[in-house]
C-alpha cells in the first residue's frame, strides 16, 4: 500500500514539474493532487517521515511566512495584503510536498528529469507554433499595440509566451535548469549512450539555447552562458568527455553560446550607460533599474527594522516616484516594483526578510558544494542573481519555482546528480 501511494505521489510531483511550463492558473490547480497524495504518503508512514523533516528549511520558510502575516497588522490595503499572504502559502506546504522525494529511487528521479525535459520541449514547440499562427494570420512577424509606438516580434519575449500565461523571464530560469540537468544526466551516461540518444540530447540543448535567445531576458542571456561554462568545464574537462575532439567541440560550443548570449544581452539592455536622469522618460533597461533602485533605497533606509507592512509597498513606491519625478514610471502609467527581491522584502517586512532569503540561498549553495551537485549549485547562483534584478517572489510562478526547487534540494540534496549513489546524503 505504501509503495502504491508513493507511486501516486510521484505522478503528482511530475505534474508539479510540468506546471512550471504552463499557465499559472493551471499550475495552481495541479498542486491539489500533490497535496492529497503527500498527505496520504506521510499518514501511511508517519513515524518515518517525522524523523526526516528538514528543520532548517521549515524554520526559514516559516519565518518568511510569519513576517508576511505580521506585516498584515500594519497594512492599510488589507485586501492586497491578504492576497499576497495567500499567494505565499507555498512557503508552508512545499517542505512537506517535496519530502517523499527521499524515498524515490534513482530511476524515478531520471523519469522526473525526462518529464521536465518533455515539458520544456512541448511548451516551447507550442509557443513557436502559436507565433507562426499569428504570423500566418497577420502577414507580419511583429505587432504594434494600440497604446505603443514599439513593434513587438511574435517570436520573442512576452509575445512568445504570454498567450500561454507564461512569463518569459521565469521561463528562462526553467529552461536554464533544464539544460543544466540534461547535461548532468548526459555526462554520467555519455560513454554508454546510443548515438541516437546522444543526437537527441544535443538537439534538445540546441532547442533550449534557441529558446533562451528568443525569450530575450538580459539577465539570463548572461546566466545561461555562465551555467553552460560551469557544466561544460566540470563535466567536459573533468570526467565524461576525455576525447580531444569532443573537448574542442565543447570549447567551440561554449564560445558560440557566449558570443550569441553577449549579443542578446547588449540588444536587450540597449546600452551599458550607468548615468541616468529621473526626469528623462527615455531610459534603457539598465538605467530604468538604476532609477528604480534609487527610489526604493530611501524607503528601505527609513523602514529597515519593521518594514512598511504587507500590501503597502506599491503605495509608498508610487509616492516616491511622484516626489522624485521619475518620468519613466509616471509616463508609462504602470506600477513598477523595485526590481530587486532583497529590496522588496526589506522595504515590506524589514531587514530580517532579505537576510532569511539570503540564508536560504547560501544553505542551498553550501549543500550543493558539499554534495558536488552542479544542478543545485547553479540553481542557487542563478536565483541569487535573478533576485538582484527582479522582484522574483512577487508572482505566483516565481514563488512556486523557488519553493519547489528549494524544497527539492533541501530534502534530496543529490536530486538530478547522476552517476553516483543518489540515495546517500539524503538522510
Amino acid at each position: 500500500m505504501r509503495k502504491k501511494m508513493h507511486k501516486y505521489w510521484e505522478w503528482s510531483f511530475a505534474l508539479l514539474l510540468i506546471s512550471h511550463c504552463i499557465h499559472v492558473n493551471i499550475q495552481a490547480l495541479l498542486l491539489i493532487p500533490l497535496c492529497v497524495t503527500t498527505s496520504l504518503c506521510i499518514k501511511d508512514d508517519f513515524r518515518f517521515y517525522t524523523t526526516k523533516f528538514n528543520k532548517p528549511l521549515i524554520l526559514l520558510f516559516s519565518t518568511l511566512f510569519l513576517l508576511m502575516v505580521v506585516g498584515l497588522f500594519r497594512s492599510f490595503d488589507l485586501e492586497d495584503g491578504v492576497t499576497r499572504v495567500s499567494r505565499n502559502l507555498s512557503f508552508i506546504v512545499m517542505p512537506f510536498f517535496t519530502l517523499p522525494l527521499i524515498k524515490s529511487s534513482s530511476m524515478s528521479r531520471k523519469r522526473f528529469l525526462f518529464v521536465f525535459q518533455a515539458a520544456i520541449l512541448f511548451s516551447g514547440i507550442a509557443f513557436l507554433l502559436f507565433a507562426t499562427y499569428n504570423f500566418w494570420t497577420t502577414g507580419s512577424v511583429s505587432s504594434i499595440p494600440g497604446d505603443s509606438h514599439f513593434s513587438y516580434n511574435f517570436y520573442m519575449s512576452h509575445l512568445l509566451t504570454n498567450p500561454f500565461g507564461v512569463h518569459p523571464i521565469y521561463h528562462s530560469l526553467v529552461v536554464t535548469m533544464g539544460s543544466v540537468s540534461l547535461i548532468s544526466y548526459a555526462a554520467s551516461a555519455w560513454n554508454c549512450m546510443w548515438n541516437s540518444r546522444k543526437i537527441l540530447v544535443l538537439l534538445l540543448l540546441a532547442f533550449h539555447f534557441i529558446l533562451i535567445v528568443l525569450l530575450k531576458s538580459a539577465v539570463f542571456s548572461l546566466l545561461y552562458a555562465f551555467s553552460m561554462a560551469v557544466v561544460l568545464f566540470y563535466f567536459g574537462y573533468k570526467s565524461a568527455l576525455k576525447s580531444i575532439k569532443v573537448t574542442l567541440l565543447a570549447t567551440l560550443t561554449l564560445i558560440l553560446i557566449c558570443g550569441i548570449a553577449g549579443k542578446s544581452l547588449i540588444t536587450k539592455l540597449e546600452s551599458f550607460e550607468v548615468e541616468y536622469n529621473l526626469s528623462d522618460q527615455h531610459q534603457s533597461a539598465l538605467q530604468a533599474r538604476l532609477g528604480l533602485w534609487d527610489c526604493a533605497t530611501p524607503l528601505f533606509i527609513g523602514n529597515w527594522l519593521t518594514g512598511v507592512g504587507t500590501g503597502n509597498l506599491q503605495h509608498f513606491l508610487n509616492e516616491e516616484y511622484k516626489a522624485r519625478n521619475f518620468k519613466f514610471v509616471l509616463v508609462s502609467g504602470e506600477e513598477y516594483n523595485p526590481h530587486n527581491q532583497f529590496l522588496q522584502y526589506g522595504i515590506t517586512y524589514g531587514i530580517l526578510a532579505p537576510l532569511v532569503l539570503l540564508c536560504l540561498l547560501i544553505l542551498i549553495l553550501a549543500q550543493s558544494i558539499k554534495q558536488k551537485n552542479t544542478v543545485a549549485l547553479l540553481f542557487s547562483l542563478c536565483f541569487l542573481a535573478f533576485c538582484l534584478t527582479e522582484s522574483t517572489l512577487q508572482t505566483q510562478r516565481g514563488i512556486l519555482i523557488f519553493t519547489c526547487f528549494a524544497g527539492i534540494f533541501f530534502n534530496a540534496p543529490n536530486f538530478w546528480k547522476f552517476g553516483i549513489d543518489e540515495d546517500s546524503g539524503n538522510n
